[in-house]
């Protein structure tokens, strides 16, 4: 619900936002330098789409190559996929906030806050999850939607992936 709430606000105010600092920019340095910059500015950033997507792309395809996980490489490309958006979109405060974004100290800095945000949504929509009919939430049952049981803490378990294990040759007995 609040980031439905910020997008309206930056749906609303992000036009005034940029009217406001275009006409100042253009007191200073005159109207058509002004939307000249702000052209130059939306044509990078549309030429700069193409290429920063498939940088993004390689990147995470590199670090699976490897094995690693491709987490920080998908929230880099995210925030230079954003940068390079808000660099195509018309208006001279988006353009600096998209050339921000663009720059690696910027990223570096924000990068693990974004990670932070994502991780905390998932797993608060883990939280709450349907296993066959019986729902968790916080770790406790709160609904048996069979009716055959009771609602109470649930019970940890430990397990183990079978493709883990070598094949078992004729003359090893099981591992427990």
């Amino acid at each position: 619900m609040a980031v439905i709430a910020v997008i309206l606000l930056i749906i609303i105010l992000g036009p005034i936002i940029e009217l406001i600092a275009g006409v100042l920019i253009a007191s200073y340095i005159g109207w058509a330098p002004t939307i000249l910059l702000a052209l130059v500015c939306s044509l990078t950033g549309v030429l700069l789409l193409k290429v920063e997507g498939i940088a993004a792309l390689r990147r995470v395809q590199h670090d699976l190559r490897r094995g690693k996980s491709p987490g920080r490489g998908l929230v880099d490309g995210l925030l230079r996929m954003t940068g390079t958006v808000l660099l195509a979109v018309p208006g001279l405060v988006s353009a600096l906030v998209g050339i921000l974004l663009l720059l690696p100290p910027i990223r570096n800095l924000l990068t693990p806050i974004v990670a932070a945000g994502f991780a905390s949504r998932a797993m608060s929509r883990v939280s709450r999850m349907r296993f066959g009919t019986v729902i968790v939430e916080g770790g406790q049952v709160v609904n048996n939607a069979t009716g055959g049981g009771h609602a109470g803490e649930v019970i940890e378990a430990e397990g183990w992936d079978v493709e883990d294990r070598l094949p078992l040759t004729s003359g090893d007995p099981p591992e427990l």
